[in-house]
């Protein structure tokens, strides 16, 4: 009985372990690929060099880098940038319909966004049309949990949220969309998207910086852009293409800066990029692949611990063996039993095994 114990208890941890690092490597492989187009969508990547020494490698660009792909390259069907204010400011958005106590809630996952990023990443929308939502200045799409926050059960559409933010823009803004949460295997988790239009319609009326600022400016660095390659477009081929790109619409300072843009494939943003301006901390694909060899060398071991359990049973029990073949037993029913008392242990270990991994996920 003790060793029956001591073996369905190894196997029960083993497998369990196993089972709970396989769940987490799968996890961690799994990001973006809820999108039905993520092996055609990539992220554009900035290297800086100045005077011939790498300054820093950037998940951000220059706003004019997405239109100017889309309108250079018929390899781009389609490009969608993306501010990421939620990170540098704080922002407090209010609900403003008319309420005795208006709903306060600050936002981290916030982004201004072109409404193409709806359809790009395929956002499953509750209300609203994906193609449409962010088209118009001061309009605002949020995300199922958020709808709820603010507005119970109440159709959240045409209603209105006042935002504000560190730069002292105050700003009402119309709920046209509603989309379910995103998936948390994602990179970029917001809840929260407001129309890029909106960035056009500050500073005073006539000036031209915002479109400088925000539309087509190849002068700040502080834009995600992603694009949406024609299938079966040879990424490297296209990014070769770049520097022609980069000489065009930003010819100042090329005596001791160099502008090198490449594309970044979605999958890989979070196991494998290391850049900086991250919209979070990604994950590590070295160690994603080592815990998974880890895990199959805990099953190994597990499995070698039971053989070794049983074959020193097997000593104690010669007797039993000898006694039965005395008695007329033949060598198959022997084999049959053992095979039998291997079978239930197994199961017994494996039934053990899920037990420990209900009780161990909630931490886990």
């Amino acid at each position: 009985r003790l060793y029956s114990f001591i073996n369905i208890l190894g196997l029960a941890i083993g497998l369990a372990a196993f089972l709970l690092i396989s769940q987490y490597v799968a996890y961690e492989q799994s990001y973006e690929k809820h999108m039905p187009a993520s092996a055609d969508l990539y992220r554009v990547q900035l290297d800086v060099y100045q005077s011939g020494e790498l300054i820093y490698k950037s998940s951000e660009n220059y706003p004019g880098v997405g239109p100017s792909l889309l309108e250079e390259y018929p390899e781009v069907i389609n490009s969608a940038k993306l501010y990421n204010m939620g990170s540098k400011n704080n922002v407090i958005i209010t609900s403003a319909n008319g309420e005795e106590n208006p709903k306060v809630l600050k936002h981290k996952k916030f982004l201004y966004a072109e409404g193409s990023i709806l359809t790009m990443f395929n956002n499953e929308m509750i209300h609203g049309d994906a193609t449409t939502a962010l088209e118009r200045p001061h309009t605002i799409v949020i995300s199922e949990s958020v709808a709820q926050k603010y507005f119970g059960e109440e159709d959240p559409m045409g209603k209105l949220l006042r935002l504000e933010d560190d730069d002292f823009n105050n700003e009402l803004c119309e709920v046209t969309g509603v989309f379910k949460d995103v998936p948390h295997s994602t990179h970029l988790k917001y809840e929260v998207l407001i129309s890029f239009p909106t960035l056009m319609t500050r500073g005073k009326a006539g000036a031209t910086w915002p479109t400088r600022r925000y539309g087509t400016g190849w002068g700040r660095k502080d834009f995600y852009t992603y694009v949406q390659l024609r299938p079966g477009t040879d990424p490297v081929a296209l990014a070769e293409k770049f520097p022609a790109l980069v000489d065009k619409n930003k010819p100042e300072g090329k005596e001791n800066r160099e502008d090198i843009l490449s594309l970044q494939p979605l999958t890989d943003i979070h196991l494998y990029s290391q850049l900086t301006d991250e919209a979070e901390v990604n994950g590590n694909g070295d160690g994603v692949f080592y815990l998974s060899v880890i895990a199959f060398f805990i099953l190994i071991i597990a499995w070698v611990n039971y053989i070794n359990l049983s074959t020193a049973r097997s000593f104690d029990r010669g007797k039993e063996v000898g006694l039965r073949k005395v008695m007329g037993s033949y060598r198959s029913t022997l084999v049959g039993q053992f095979l039998v008392e291997s079978f239930v242990i197994n199961c017994l270990a494996m039934i053990a095994a899920f037990g420990l991994i209900f009780l161990a996920t909630p931490y886990f």
